[in-house]
């Protein structure tokens, strides 16, 4: 390597360095004054935490028509009208509104509606145990079964009449 090589690769390396000196002297001085700035606008600007909290804020609220449910400022509020308890409905209509969710698919354990194989162990127990994990609900080592498919409005009978209409299927 000549002399001139030399010298030319020397003044390149120093002026690479002081570039990025300069750089690096930019960047950290505008993290500075930025870090500065934001802490300020994060900590004192209502419109900013506003503007947090309604972004973060629940989306809704549901009230259950009978239940006293404040709905929250900001919030929009859905109501549901709960089902009076004594209006029975028939299996078909319960199984359609509720149980498809999980017994149409199996999902959480649960027997899928029309298999025999998945049924006949449960059969085989009897309707009143059958009923029973129906209406107070059933955690058993297969799945899961919420108290009254997770329809707190349903009465008893409608509950016992998706069992029947479930069972009937297989049989």
């Amino acid at each position: 390597m000549s002399s001139q090589d030399a010298r030319f690769w020397t003044r390149f390396m120093i002026l690479a360095v002081v570039l990025h000196a300069v750089i690096l002297g930019f960047f950290v001085t505008a993290r500075i004054i930025g870090h500065r700035s934001d802490q300020r606008i994060l900590k004192d600007d209502p419109a900013r935490l506003a503007a947090v909290a309604e972004r973060t804020a629940p989306f809704a609220r549901l009230a259950i028509s009978g239940m006293p449910t404040p709905p929250s400022e900001g919030s929009s509020t859905v109501a549901v009208a709960a089902r009076p308890a004594s209006t029975t409905l028939n299996g078909s209509d319960v199984y359609q509104s509720t149980c498809v969710a999980c017994h149409g698919s199996g999902l959480a354990g649960a027997p899928k509606f029309g298999d025999p194989n998945a049924w006949s162990r449960r059969i085989a127990k009897g309707k009143g145990v059958l009923y029973a994990h129906a209406l107070s609900g059933f955690q058993g080592t297969r799945g899961v079964m919420p108290p009254r498919g997770g329809r707190p409005d349903l009465s008893d009978q409608s509950v016992k009449n998706a069992v029947d209409y479930m069972t009937k299927a297989v049989l």
